[in-house]
């Protein structure tokens, strides 16, 4: 293959999707992303303009993991990847939004699921917030060198549990799906981490009240979630100094939103 790739130039490589009739889809940050249908049959084709590296898995080991989570019933299955190239199945259903979390028994079908995902076998790649946080203060520190340090630190200072499991590591509303049974999407940052950090993403990025984390947790931990209410604490702190470094580094951020973020930081 030579050339700029092309949603055409792509699905040359891959069998039986060379005549695939191509539609652009929209609302992704870090990949241009098309859904294709031939004979009856629709994929998610994804390009990547350079290789994927650190904080996200190779493409080659986001498949691995995606097909042991599609084993499990809660991923799409990948049809073909390469290091530009990422085909998966076409799930059709209803993506959730953050109010969807609100509906009632849906943060326990979100629990449910989890422990589904953190029962999956280890990846062999641990998930390292603090070069994650490294890279996104590069570019965040032109936004705020105080809140930038702040951020660090808290990551750096977050205990490590030596109990790891397969986690997703960007569990927001967007990245569920019901068909009606939940699926996870997006498994790009997936990888051996800390499983209260999938707990704490939903929690934080979802400004959940106490009444709803605890639901969540003791979901999660059949009747249990106060036992783990402070190591819980600890990663949605985490998360909270990560969102706001990935935010800060995004060079079409919203303001207003950066300093929502950047609130409830400082009150936590």
């Amino acid at each position: 293959m030579s050339g700029e790739l092309t949603p055409r130039s792509a699905l040359e490589n891959v069998a039986g999707w060379e005549e695939a009739h191509i539609e652009k889809l929209y609302g992704g940050f870090n990949n241009q992303t098309y859904k294709v249908t031939v004979d009856g049959r629709s994929a998610v084709l994804k390009l990547d303009s350079v290789p994927r590296r650190a904080p996200f898995n190779t493409r080659a080991v986001e498949a691995l993991i995606q097909n042991s989570a599609a084993d499990a019933g809660i991923a799409a299955r990948v049809l073909y990847c390469s290091e530009s190239i990422y085909l998966t199945e076409f799930l059709a259903g209803e993506v959730w939004s953050g109010e969807d979390l609100g509906i009632p028994g849906n943060l326990e079908i979100v629990a449910s699921t989890l422990r589904r995902l953190h029962d999956l076998p280890l990846t062999g790649r641990g998930f390292d917030a603090v070069e994650a946080s490294r890279q996104y203060a590069k570019v965040s520190s032109r936004q705020s060198r105080g809140l930038t340090d702040y951020c660090e630190a808290t990551i750096a200072n977050t205990p490590r549990t030596p109990t790891l499991r397969c986690c997703h590591n960007d569990l927001v509303a967007g990245n569920m799906l019901s068909m009606p049974a939940l699926k996870f999407l997006d498994w790009e940052y997936a990888c051996d981490n800390d499983p209260l950090f999938d707990l704490a993403t939903v929690a934080e990025h979802h400004q959940l009240s106490s009444k709803q984390t605890m639901t969540l947790l003791d979901s999660y931990f059949l009747g249990d979630g106060e036992v783990w209410l402070d190591p819980f604490n600890d990663q949605r702190r985490l998360y909270g100094a990560l969102l706001w470094l990935w935010m800060a580094a995004q060079p079409d951020r919203d303001q207003d939103e950066l300093e929502r973020v950047a609130i409830r930081l400082k009150q936590r």
